[in-house]
């Protein structure tokens, strides 16, 4: 394997990774928006218990 070769391959799995990378990143945090505005729903409204406790 000449030297252009293996550039050529590195640079084709270089790519793949990237994408991949970037399709399981995507994948990730797509749900996860709706995981953080879950939290904070249940967060506001431990913090508004403790309020009406408070009073």
């Amino acid at each position: 394997m000449t030297n252009r070769e293996l550039l050529i391959n590195v640079r084709r799995w270089m790519t793949a990774s990237a994408i991949i990378v970037t399709a399981t990143l995507a994948f990730a945090l797509v749900p996860g928006c709706n995981t953080m505005e879950g939290a904070g729903k249940d967060v506001e409204s431990a913090g508004e218990s403790v309020q009406d406790a408070a009073n």
